[in-house]
Parts: C-alpha cells; structure tokens; sequence
C-alpha cells in the first residue's frame, strides 16, 4: 500500500542519515587522531602536574618580588638583609627547578623528589610569614602601603606552604612515577611527529604526482 511505502522510504532515508552521521563521526575522530599524532598535547593529568609547576614557579617569583617590597616599607638590620638575600636565592632556585633549566636542579634528587622538594618549599613560606610578623614598618605615614605590602606577602608565602603541601602530599602517594610515565609518553609522542609529518607530506606528494 501507500502507506506502506511511504513507511519504507522514510525508514531507508533515516537509515541513510544514520549511516552518514556515523561515517562523519568516524572521519571526524580519524582526523583527530591524525591531528594528534602530527601535534602531540599532553594528558589532563600532565596538564594538572604543569599548572601546579607554573603556580609554584611564579610564587617563587612573587616571594622574590615580596623580599625586595618589604625593603620599602620595613626596617632591615644586617640578619634582615641576610635572611631576604638568602630566601630571593632559594626563589630562584625554585623558579630554575620548576624550568628544569639548570644542570644542577635536573640531577638533585633532593630537589627531584616530589616530598624533599615540598618540604623545602614549604620551609620557604614558612620563612616568609616568619619575616612578615617580626618586621617594623619604617613610619606610619604610609601605613595603607605597609598594609598591602602585609597581605601581599602573606598571601604569597600561603601559596607557597600550598605548593609545598601538594608536592609532599604527591610524592607520598607516589604519584610522581604517574607524572614520569606521562612526561616520557609526551617525549615520545613529539619524537614521533615529525616522522607522521613527513610521512604524511610524502604521501600527499606521491598522490599527486600519480595524479
């Protein structure tokens, strides 16, 4: 009957609408896994591990800055000199950790370690609100600055007690060895690009000159 065939039309043209969304899907994550071959990105879970170096790295900066502000607007004997040269060092050696930017941090393991190098960070921070409740303002008359200063630095070196926190936290629940098999996938898989790439590029060549 009519209806019949209305009926089948309609169930053949959904079944070729199907058929054609699934060929798209296909094509589309076929394209991705390409994508992702010739322009590896890291896992989530390796992204987390860099954004928690980018905010260690840049809390070590912000220490380092903190030290050269509290100059300004707090009193500084000889021990206090000291002690700011001595905590800018350790930021820096921090921000250089964190970079993986010298020799010496690379081959630490104290410094590689995840729990030996929270606890150092940690100690950092501790040192900074340390410095922060001993100091004496200079005066009273910029006393709205010397209150900024206070809350800058205390919220600098919290985030850096938070940092070391995490780090001690990781490298007890050994999660470390999760960051090196992530880390070495990475390597591995950017060693591997630009082999797809040229590949690829021989490939498309090949095509068209047969073409």
């Amino acid at each position: 009957s009519f209806s019949t065939e209305v009926d089948r039309n309609a169930e053949a043209s959904w079944l070729k609408a199907k058929r054609d969304i699934t060929a798209q899907q296909q094509q589309q994550q076929r394209d991705a896994e390409l994508e992702e071959r010739i322009h590896p990105s890291r896992r989530s879970i390796h992204r987390f591990f860099h954004m928690v170096s980018f905010l260690t790295g840049s809390a070590a900066v912000c220490m380092a800055i903190g030290q050269i502000v509290g100059v300004v607007f707090y009193e500084a004997g000889p021990v206090e000199w000291i002690l700011r040269i001595y905590v800018n060092l350790l930021s820096l050696l921090m921000v250089l950790n964190e970079l993986e930017w010298w020799k010496f941090t690379r081959e630490s393991r104290i410094l590689r370690n995840w729990v030996t190098r929270g606890m150092i960070y940690g100690f950092i921070g501790v040192i900074g609100l340390e410095q922060n409740d001993n100091s004496t303002s200079r005066d009273d008359t910029n006393a709205r600055g010397v209150d900024m200063g206070e809350i800058y630095i205390k919220a600098v070196a919290w985030i850096m007690i938070g940092s070391g926190f995490v780090y001690c936290l990781m490298g007890v629940a050994c999660v470390q060895h999760v960051y090196n098999r992530q880390r070495a996938d990475y390597e591995e898989r950017m060693a591997q690009a630009p082999n797809v790439r040229r590949a690829i590029e021989e490939s498309t060549g090949s095509s068209a000159l047969s073409h």
